[in-house]
C-alpha cells in the first residue's frame, strides 16, 4: 500500500482558523473511565520514627482528571460544549475529579456516584535521592467492583440522549480489569449508535477497540495490530509502517469509516474508506517533553475537526498539533487550546 506523507504546514492558516473557529458549536458526550491523576516531585529526606524507613517528601503535587477525564478536558479546552458520562465512587477522589470537571466548564449531571465503587487514581511521583538520582514512584488505586445495574441504566440513558440530541459521542475505554464503565451493554449501545452514519461516534480502547465497531476507531499502532490480528508486537516494539497500514485498513473494513492510527513520533496514519492512506508527520519537538496524554489531545482535535466538516487528513493535522502542544507540558497530562493550536501551526508554517 502506498502511503502519502503530509505535513502540518500544508494546511493554510485560514483553513485552520475556519476549522478551529467552529469548535464552539459542537456538543459532545464523552463517556468512559474517568480517573484521577496525581503528579508530584520530591526527595528522600529523613527516616520514619515509626518504621525506620526513609521518608519521601514532596515539594509540590497536583491533581487532574485522567483517563477519559483527560479526553473530556481536552475537548472542553478546545472550545466545545462537553457532557461527561461515567461512574465514580462516592469518595474524595471522585469529588476532586468532579471539581476539576466543573472548573473546566464540563456538565457533570451525567456522572453517577456509586458508594460501592472506588474512584481510580494513578499517582506518578518523581523522587530524588541523596546521590542526585531520581526514580518514578507509581501508585495505582484500582476499582474491583462492577458497575451496578442502576448505574448502567443511567449510562445507557446518556447514550440515548446523545443520539436523540444529535450529539457527537466519544467513548474512552481505559479499564483493563473488566470492571470498567463501558460494560458489554454500554459498549453495544455505543456500537449501535456508531452504525448511524449521520452521527459522529468515536471510540478508543486499550484492549477491545474492535468491540465498538462500526464506531470510528482512533487507536495507536500496537492496539490496531492486536485488535485486527494483523500482528502481535510488544508494547514497546517498533511496528513497520507496512504492518500498521494493513491493520489500519482492517479497521476501515470493520467500521466502514476512516481509521486514525497514532504512530508516536512518526505521526498519525489516516486511512480512508477508499483505501487511500496518508501519514501526517509530526513536528520536531523543542526542549523537554512528556508524552503523557498526547493521544487524548490528538483524539480531541480529530473528533472536533470532523464534527465541523474537516477532511480526515485535516482532522489528523489538528490532532497532531494538539498533541504537539500537550507533550511540551511536562509532568502533566495537559490540554491544548485554540491559541496553542495556532501557535504550533505558525511554527509548522515556518518549518521547511
Amino acid at each position: 500500500m502506498d502511503i502519502k506523507i503530509m505535513r502540518c504546514g500544508e494546511m493554510s492558516a485560514a483553513r485552520l482558523d475556519a476549522i478551529v473557529g467552529g469548535f464552539g458549536r459542537v456538543d459532545i458526550t464523552v463517556i468512559g473511565d474517568y480517573c484521577l491523576d496525581r503528579y508530584g516531585e520530591g526527595e528522600v529526606k529523613g527516616v520514619s520514627r515509626e518504621t525506620g524507613d526513609p521518608i519521601g517528601k514532596l515539594w509540590w503535587h497536583s491533581f487532574a482528571p485522567g483517563g477519559c477525564g483527560n479526553v473530556a478536558c481536552n475537548v472542553a479546552s478546545l472550545g466545545a460544549r462537553v457532557r461527561a458520562a461515567s461512574v465514580l465512587g462516592s469518595d474524595d477522589f471522585g469529588a476532586v475529579i468532579l471539581h476539576h470537571l466543573v472548573e473546566a466548564g464540563i456538565a457533570v449531571d451525567g456522572v453517577v456516584q456509586d458508594p460501592n465503587r472506588i474512584t481510580g487514581s494513578y499517582e506518578k511521583l518523581q523522587i530524588a535521592d541523596a546521590e542526585g538520582g531520581a526514580r518514578e514512584v507509581r501508585v495505582d488505586v484500582d476499582n474491583k467492583q462492577p458497575v451496578s445495574q442502576e448505574a448502567e441504566r443511567r449510562l445507557l440513558d446518556e447514550i440515548g440522549n446523545a443520539v436523540e440530541w444529535r450529539q457527537a459521542i466519544v467513548a474512552a475505554d481505559y479499564n483493563e480489569v473488566a470492571v470498567g464503565v463501558l460494560t458489554e451493554a454500554v459498549t453495544r449501545a455505543i456500537a449501535q449508535a456508531g452504525a448511524n452514519k449521520d452521527l459522529l461516534v468515536a471510540a478508543i480502547s486499550r484492549t477491545r477497540v474492535i468491540d465498538f465497531a462500526p464506531a470510528m476507531l482512533v487507536v495507536n499502532e500496537y492496539e490496531a495490530c492486536h485488535a485486527t490480528g494483523v500482528a502481535a508486537p510488544g508494547i514497546f516494539d517498533d511496528v513497520p509502517d507496512a504492518v500498521t497500514a494493513r491493520a489500519a485498513q482492517a479497521l476501515v473494513e470493520r467500521t466502514g469509516r476512516p481509521s486514525f492510527v497514532t504512530m508516536g513520533s512518526r505521526g498519525v496514519l489516516v486511512t480512508r474508506t477508499d483505501g487511500t492512506a496518508t501519514r501526517i508527520a509530526t513536528m520536531e519537538p523543542h526542549g523537554p517533553i512528556d508524552i503523557t496524554g498526547a493521544g487524548d489531545s490528538a483524539l480531541a482535535g480529530i473528533v472536533l475537526s470532523l464534527a465541523v466538516g474537516a477532511s480526515p487528513e485535516e482532522a489528523a493535522i489538528i490532532g497532531n498539533l494538539a498533541a504537539y502542544v500537550t507533550i511540551h507540558k511536562v509532568r502533566a497530562a495537559g490540554t491544548a487550546t485554540p491559541a496553542g493550536l495556532r501557535e504550533a501551526h505558525a511554527m509548522a508554517l515556518d518549518t521547511p
